[in-house]
């Protein structure tokens, strides 16, 4: 279960992941979002990312009460969300990567619909590939039931592709042939 204590007032920094950098931000009740900067590894992107956001919060006079980063430790992105969050003394929460593709799936919605009504519980489905898992494993794959209930949201995983082999690490992310190697040898042995 996840409880998450923000206030409709807070000033919300919502820093994307890697490999499709982007940032949105939740102040007076209206939501900014930037264009995409491409991929983050890349310095001089991550460096325009940067400068960009504090640009943004300066000019608009915000200074973030929560910042969101991915789960994945070694995010660029997570790692200067949290120095963000001891810099402006905010808090700093950690979302899994396929949980905020279904969040952004909802806020879309919302946002292209004013009377869509969330229900208290439904079903989230995330298939876009790899994501750190809350169990520190890599995931891919996802679904989840979310239900609110005494305005708590609790957040199951009720399914998932099967665990694969990543031949590699996170190589195999970037060089899918390594995951067909793995796939086609873990079928080969299973036919012995």
């Amino acid at each position: 279960m996840i409880k998450l204590n923000i206030k409709k007032t807070s000033k919300i920094l919502a820093l994307g992941a890697e490999s499709a950098g982007n940032f949105s931000v939740f102040s007076d009740s209206k939501i900014y979002f930037s264009h995409d900067f491409g991929d983050l590894l890349e310095e001089k992107n991550f460096q325009k990312f940067k400068k960009t956001i504090l640009n943004y919060l300066k000019k608009n006079k915000i200074k973030p009460d929560v910042i969101l980063t991915d789960l994945h430790p070694v995010y660029k992105t997570t790692i200067w969300g949290k120095h963000l969050a001891k810099k402006y003394k905010a808090k700093h929460i950690q979302v899994q990567h396929h949980l905020a593709h279904i969040f952004s799936s909802i806020g879309d919605k919302i946002i292209h619909n004013s009377k869509f009504i969330i229900h208290n519980s439904f079903l989230g489905i995330a298939c876009d590939g790899t994501g750190f898992g809350t169990d520190e494993k890599i995931w891919g794959g996802e679904i989840f039931k979310l239900q609110i209930a005494n305005c708590k949201l609790q957040i199951e995983r009720i399914g998932h592709l099967e665990n694969q082999t990543m031949l590699g690490g996170e190589l195999a992310i970037k060089e899918p042939a390594r995951m067909l190697i793995a796939i086609l040898d873990k079928l080969k042995k299973a036919k012995s």
